[in-house]
């Protein structure tokens, strides 16, 4: 994943109310604290493969307890996710 749709993804988890800062975000990825803030200060350009298919599964274990507006919403970061590492995946990527 682009390290700006991951920039994006939390910004639509923290209007939802899913989060309430970066450093919450990053530790649904299972990272540090501060792993967003530094990504972005760095300029990276890619995440880890394995970064986002943790945040996948987290989503969708989200999704199954959050009312349907929301859990479309998730859905659709969901699929998106599946067809970004199904791609990375298909190339042989280990960082998207």
């Amino acid at each position: 994943m682009i390290a700006a749709n991951l920039s994006q993804t939390y910004h639509m988890l923290r209007a939802i109310g899913l989060v309430r800062n970066k450093a919450d975000f990053s530790r649904l990825l299972g990272k540090g604290p501060r792993y967003l803030k530094n990504i972005e200060q760095r300029g990276q350009l890619t995440v880890p493969l394995n970064v986002i298919q943790i945040l996948r599964g987290r989503l969708a274990q989200i999704a199954e307890f959050t009312p349907q507006t929301i859990r479309q919403q998730l859905e659709k970061t969901i699929a998106d996710l599946d067809r970004d590492c199904q791609v990375a995946q298909a190339l042989g990527w280990r960082r998207l």
